[in-house]
């Protein structure tokens, strides 16, 4: 056997090794975007079973009222937050104007083991804190026969 044909294994072995390693660093680089991407476009829920209560509580320090929405799916509530800004430059003397219009949406689902009463649900929104109080119901579930 060759000298080369003793080194190709090597070198083989070695080119493996430099693209797992390439690899490796994409999708580390690549998950650690995504992680800071999602924790800057969404915000914190906390869940408490309190007595024969569930509390929902959302963090949104920087919204409005009027820039929240709560929907009632069956199960789910779905917290959207929109959030719409609207910049205007006006220079007259270079007749120049430059409007900018950014939006942004933040949204959070809750699932609960039970359906959520839109009647007797409730939400109230202060000091930055949405919480969202609902009665706890039994599960719906039920056995079938088999015919």
């Amino acid at each position: 056997m060759s000298k080369q044909d003793e080194q190709f294994p090597k070198l083989l072995n070695d080119a493996f090794h430099k693209i797992i390693r390439s690899m490796d660093s994409y999708f580390s680089h690549s998950i650690k975007q995504l992680g800071d991407y999602l924790q800057e476009h969404t915000f914190p829920v906390t869940l408490q079973e309190i007595n024969n209560e569930v509390i929902i509580q959302a963090q949104l320090p920087e919204a409005e009222r009027s820039q929240i929405e709560i929907e009632i799916i069956g199960n789910h509530i779905r917290i959207t937050v929109h959030h719409t800004e609207v910049t205007e430059m006006r220079n007259d003397q270079h007749h120049q104007y430059q409007r900018q219009q950014t939006r942004q949406v933040m949204e959070r689902t809750v699932t609960l083991p039970f359906t959520i009463s839109e009647i007797d649900t409730i939400a109230h929104f202060d000091n930055g804190i949405l919480t969202i109080k609902t009665p706890k119901r039994n599960p719906d579930s039920g056995y079938i026969d088999i015919k």
